[in-house]
């Protein structure tokens, strides 16, 4: 990822795919998910990509929801 992106990258980032599948312009905001043991996890939230979407070779950006997990609890309840 970091060859693509370089010094934009943040510590509280991750990068997902190859450039032909992705999020594209509106998508921000939006979940990225990973299933663990039948259970689904939102592991990242659309951050930033290539400027036309589909930029062969170039992952999305996506912030680490771990990252901000102590805000997340301190904000949000479990209702």
């Amino acid at each position: 990822c970091k060859e693509f992106w370089q010094s934009e990258l943040e510590e509280d980032t991750l990068c997902f795919g190859d450039g032909t599948h992705g999020p594209c312009k509106g998508d921000s905001g939006g979940p990225m998910s990973c299933s663990y043991d039948g259970k689904y996890y939102i592991t990242g939230v659309v951050s930033w990509g290539s400027e036309d979407c589909k930029q062969k070779g170039y992952p999305s950006v996506f912030t680490r929801v771990t990252s901000y997990l102590n805000w997340i609890n301190k904000h949000v309840s479990r209702g």
